[in-house]
Order: C-alpha cells, then sequence, then structure tokens
C-alpha cells in the first residue's frame, strides 16, 4: 500500500499497474487520462481526470473524480464510503460492482453527477445485509440505464431485489428456502 498526498498537476496522466494499492489523497488536476490495469487505486482527494478501470484493476476509495469507465472493479469507499463521480459512470459488460454494507448498517454509495450505465455483476461483499431495508447505493444526478446482468451473494435464505429509479436501491427479502434445507 503506497500513499501519495501530495497534488498532481499538468497534462500528463497516470497508468497504475500491478497488484499492489495506491491511494491519491491530494487535489489532483492533471489532465491527462487515468487508467487502472492492476491493483487498487483509491481516490481520497480530487481527479480532474477521466478513469478507465480495466480488467483486473479496482477503483476505491472516498473521494471525487470526474469520470469512469469501468471494465473492472469498483469498489466504493475503503470499507464503506461514497465515491463521487461529478461527470457520467459507464459499467461496461463483464465489470464488477462491489456493495459492502457495514456492521452498524450503512453502505458503499456511488454519487454520479452526470448519467450512470449499469451493466456487469452485482457482487454483494460484507454485510450484515438487513431484511427490509433498502440499501440506496447509486445516487445519478442524470438518471440510471441499464441493468446488472448478474447480482452474486452468500446468503442462503434471504434474496436482493434491485429497486430501478432516479438512483439504484437494493432491497434483501426472505426467499423460499426453507430452514430444514440446511439442517
Amino acid at each position: 500500500h503506497s500513499t501519495f498526498a501530495n497534488d498532481i498537476s499538468g497534462t500528463g496522466g497516470l497508468h497504475k499497474r500491478g497488484a499492489g494499492s495506491l491511494e491519491l489523497s491530494g487535489n489532483n488536476s492533471y489532465t491527462g487520462d487515468t487508467t487502472v490495469s492492476g491493483g487498487r487505486l483509491a481516490v481520497n482527494g480530487t481527479l480532474a481526470s477521466a478513469v478507465t478501470v480495466e480488467r483486473d484493476g479496482t477503483l476505491g476509495g472516498s473521494g471525487t473524480v470526474a469520470q469512469v469507465d469501468n471494465y473492472g472493479t469498483l469498489a466504493p469507499g475503503n470499507s464503506v464510503g461514497t465515491l463521487t463521480v461529478s461527470g457520467d459512470y459507464t459499467a461496461h459488460a463483464g465489470s464488477i460492482h462491489e456493495l459492502e454494507v457495514g456492521p452498524a448498517g450503512a453502505n458503499d454509495r456511488l454519487v454520479v453527477g452526470g448519467a450512470a450505465h449499469i451493466d456487469g455483476t452485482l457482487k454483494l461483499a460484507g454485510g450484515p445485509f438487513r431484511q427490509n431495508v433498502a440499501y440506496s447505493f447509486v445516487d445519478a444526478a442524470q438518471g440510471v440505464t441499464g441493468k446488472y446482468s448478474h447480482i452474486t451473494y452468500d446468503m442462503a435464505f434471504l434474496s436482493p431485489t434491485l429497486l430501478y429509479g432516479p438512483g439504484l436501491s437494493l432491497m434483501i427479502q426472505r426467499n423460499d428456502t426453507p430452514f430444514a434445507a440446511f439442517a
């Protein structure tokens, strides 16, 4: 894990490679593209650059980025937290959106200033998820289009339902699996 707290400016870009984790916590005004090819980039400050997350990369943190094209993994927060995208967010086919709920009930959030286009897999990580609670996890000023192709989770007696609207929420409800099936 490496942290870079200074501000980065200029016309160049940033290419994050390798399996490690890099945290940017400064006010980064560089205008070149940011690419996450491997490992995790946690933006905990601001990033004026457009971000492309490639298949083996992960974008997280609780800061603000300009726009995101996600082909890899989006995991907002540093554990549970909110990542802000000032422009548009696009989750491409094959991408993963990790949603974590903390012990006190707080959950990851993605706040998008533009439009959000959703595809790929929603992966429920962490928990405990509570029944009949709507977890709002995507808020997009210009609306949400698309749908997740898959939802992955590890809850034998509970099933997730997505609530689509101006944003996205997740509701967890008891399913029809009998307790006796696991006794």
